[in-house]
């Protein structure tokens, strides 16, 4: 191959593994919740459930770069899928609350684990020249898996039972650890380094104002996608279900395409037309009254929300040495994680004083902060180290 293709063993081994973990992530998060609903659980407590996988995901996020930038990468992330498998094993053995909600705490330091030395590695195997078309199309994985990985997990948990489904993802699982087993993994220069938390390693200073967009831009597509059911309803609009199709087909092209456009011209070149994207989609969802509407909405959401994480990934890891694209990815990672918590909670606030019309317009105030925030960081003159 071409030494200017993304396609090589490692990255190709790295995309299908990543594609049955998440596949498994999808089928399991939208089953557990009336799993646990069908354990005596209420709708808060069975909520809880899957919550808390993500507060424990963000809690270990600050250790997770210090450690992937120090240790044997292809070790940690075949012990961060233990992590994960083993307690998906035992769901299905479960009629404990208690007992789910410990397993569940545990399957979210692992994930966040896998989900932060992926995309390092990933990164790592980019030819020169080529780091965001790479990272833009390793996220196309979680969108493929993120298009089956419900309706697959629903399926079997409705024919054949919660308990088998379980054994499905860990199939799926099994089946990436196998395929990490034949990843070559080159040594981390800082592995002789000692282990030590400080701000500088779990925090990565060139990458936090890019972290800053990526948090703003997730707390936009939270706020979007947690209330568009009971804003459909409200307009009398049937079948809003079709927003999130669209705008998964054309995220899926978007990504395609944005990583060589970032590549080829900057981080701007995506930015900015995305921030403009999404305030037309955020017009025209509060002025919504037909379907028509909420999909030309959702297209503009695909085009401006779907590229922004791995694009702007991509940058920060051109900011450091490969020798330090954990802290990278962790860093990242928690601004992603916050903005999208963060999403629901200020949406409801918002909807609860101005509606879900005012809401959905005040999500351009949050668009146009993060083109300010992307200005600032490009003042600072952050020099590239890899390309």
């Amino acid at each position: 191959m071409s030494r200017k293709s993304i396609w090589n063993k490692t990255f190709l081994l790295l995309l299908l593994a990543n594609i049955c973990i998440a596949t498994s992530f999808y089928m399991l998060n939208t089953t557990l919740a009336k799993h646990a609903a069908s354990l005596g659980s209420s709708s808060a407590a069975a909520g809880f459930v899957s919550g808390i996988f993500s507060v424990s995901s963000l809690l270990a996020r600050p250790f997770c770069g210090p450690l992937v930038d120090r240790l044997n990468r292809k070790k940690i992330y075949l012990a961060a899928l233990l992590l994960v498998g083993i307690p998906i094993f035992l769901y299905g053995f479960v009629r404990s609350l208690y007992v789910l909600l410990a397993l569940r705490l545990i399957q979210g330091l692992g994930w966040a684990f896998t989900t932060t030395v992926g995309i390092t590695m990933a990164s790592s195997s980019a030819s020169e020249g080529k780091l965001g078309e790479c990272v833009s199309t390793y996220a196309l994985s979680n969108v493929a898996a993120m298009a089956v990985g419900p309706s697959i997990g629903i399926w079997v948990s409705a024919h054949y039972g919660f308990s088998v489904m379980t054994r499905v993802c860990v199939a799926c699982l099994a089946t990436a650890f196998l395929l990490l087993f034949l990843v070559h993994e080159e040594t981390v220069q800082s592995e002789s380094k000692p282990f030590h938390l400080s701000p500088d390693s779990v925090f990565c200073r060139e990458a936090i104002w890019l972290t800053c967009i990526i948090l703003l831009n997730c707390l936009i597509y939270s706020s979007v996608s947690t209330f568009l059911n009971l804003y459909g309803e409200e307009r009398g609009i049937d079948n809003i279900g079709w927003f999130f199709t669209v705008y998964a087909v054309v995220m899926f092209f978007a990504r395609i395409f944005a990583g060589r456009i970032a590549d080829k011209w900057g981080l701007g070149a995506v930015v900015i037309p995305g921030a403009a994207a999404m305030t037309t989609g955020a017009v025209l969802l509060s002025c919504m009254t037909s379907l028509p509407m909420a999909l030309a909405a959702a297209v503009c959401f695909g085009i401006g929300y779907g590229p922004c994480v791995p694009v702007i990934q991509s940058q920060a890891f051109r900011r450091v040495s490969k020798e330090r694209r954990g802290v990278v990815s962790s860093t990242t990672s928690i601004g992603n994680d916050v903005g999208t918590g963060l999403g629901s909670s200020v949406a409801g606030i918002l909807a609860g004083q101005f509606g879900y019309s005012g809401m959905y317009l005040f999500m351009i105030v949050f668009a146009l902060l993060a083109v300010v925030v992307f200005f600032h960081d490009r003042r600072n003159g952050y020099k590239n180290v890899t390309v």
